[in-house]
């Protein structure tokens, strides 16, 4: 379905695992992007166009509703009218913790909170196989 979705041919060498995900109050994934850095030298195949193994596009699939949080932050994508966390957010961690700045810049950045049945898909490759 997802190579449908984005228009690509099939290829079960570019498939990465099915992955499923729960997180619990606190918990989160570490904002990360969803390809590979070109290494230098040419022994290696980063383009999906020509059959090299970078992530061309992650899916993802929200299977269920929740009350607060658990939003897929877009740590690029700057937002016209940030916002503050609520204190008790903040309060989860320490002060000087990497959890505790996410918390405060994923108020300042593009945010899809999940909804049961939605999906979302963003590409970590432009058409010309440039890294995005």
């Amino acid at each position: 379905r997802s190579f449908n979705l984005t228009g690509i041919v099939e290829n079960a060498g570019q498939i990465d695992g099915l992955q499923i995900v729960r997180y619990t109050p606190g918990q989160f994934y570490n904002s990360h992007p969803d390809y590979f850095d070109k290494i230098k030298g040419d022994d290696f195949d980063f383009n999906p166009y020509s059959g090299g193994s970078n992530r061309f596009a992650t899916v993802f699939m929200y299977l269920n509703d929740v009350e607060e949080g658990g939003c897929t932050v877009f740590p690029k994508v700057d937002i016209a009218n940030p916002t503050e966390p609520p204190q008790y957010a903040l309060d989860m961690f320490n002060k000087e913790s990497r959890e505790h700045y996410l918390t405060k810049e994923c108020h300042k950045k593009m945010a899809l909170p999940p909804q049961k049945g939605t999906a979302a898909l963003f590409y970590s490759i432009t058409p010309d196989g440039k890294i995005d």
